[in-house]
């Protein structure tokens, strides 16, 4: 789920890496003023491990949703933040 906290709309730019740290997918994500979206990935990418890099200009929100297990049946997802100045 991502969300916008600007009075304006904005655009997040998503890129999806595989374990290799190739690049395989990209979506510009839409958010209208103080908006918010939950975006299924797996609607576009069947990988099950990975990461995501959510980029925009202006602030945003966002926090994982996951559904799922692997390696010994413990949950594996986890969102983290670095504001860039």
């Amino acid at each position: 789920m991502i969300s916008n906290p600007n009075n304006s709309n904005i655009t997040i730019f998503a890129k999806i890496y595989n374990n290799n740290g190739n690049l395989i997918f990209t979506i510009n994500i839409f958010l209208p003023s103080f908006g918010s979206n939950q975006v299924n990935l797996g609607n576009y990418v069947n990988i099950s491990s990975g990461s995501i890099i959510l980029e925009s200009s202006d602030k945003f929100v966002g926090f994982m949703l996951y559904d799922g297990t692997n390696f010994n049946n413990k949950w594996k997802a986890g969102l983290s933040t670095i504001p860039i100045n």
